[in-house]
């Protein structure tokens, strides 16, 4: 079994939707950023997923 990645879980609530934002780590180091909303059942619905690379790193 792999070790989880690092990550941390933020609110990226927006227009009175709740949303969550991950950002984090992978396996390589790569900077991972994803927004995402929880429905009730059981789905998650993502709306943004973006890898960071030297061009955009001052984005986030």
């Amino acid at each position: 079994m792999h070790p989880e990645p690092l990550l941390v879980v933020v609110d990226a609530s927006r227009n009175s939707e709740a949303r969550d934002a991950i950002i984090g780590l992978d396996r390589r180091w790569n900077l991972l950023y994803v927004v995402f909303i929880e429905r009730e059942d059981n789905m998650i619905r993502i709306n943004f997923g973006s890898q960071s690379d030297t061009q955009g790193a001052g984005i986030l």
